[in-house]
């Protein structure tokens, strides 16, 4: 719009930013929207079972004794959304990411209720 202003909206460059507001702000928000509402989370008494993912939507399932300690990370936009990502860290070394976590923080106090 201001390359259209000062007259120089026939660009190419004024041409792939208009093409990226089209095209790349509704796909992002409509793959922000999938994944937030293809996620799950349930904590039983023995263990954690999470769904990520819209393209392959299956329930994993992760037990407390496996765990070493969980965190909570915030993005940008999740400190805006009130949606933070869960980092489970298993004893092995390896971690899981759960992103789009709403009440992340309530739900890692839960967790750490559990493990200890």
């Amino acid at each position: 719009l201001v390359m259209a202003v000062q007259g120089r909206g026939d660009m190419a460059l004024a041409r792939l930013l208009l093409l990226v507001v089209v095209l790349g702000v509704p796909l992002l928000l409509a793959r922000a929207w999938l994944r937030r509402r293809s996620f799950g989370l349930r904590l039983t008494s023995t263990r954690i079972e999470y769904r990520c993912g819209w393209l392959r939507p299956r329930w994993y399932g992760l037990g407390f004794e496996e765990l070493s300690r969980v965190e909570v990370v915030y993005g940008p936009l999740g400190r805006l959304a009130a949606g933070g990502a869960l980092i489970l860290h298993r004893k092995d070394g390896t971690r899981v990411r759960l992103a789009d976590a709403a009440d992340a923080e309530a739900v890692a106090r839960r967790i750490r209720r559990r493990l200890s």
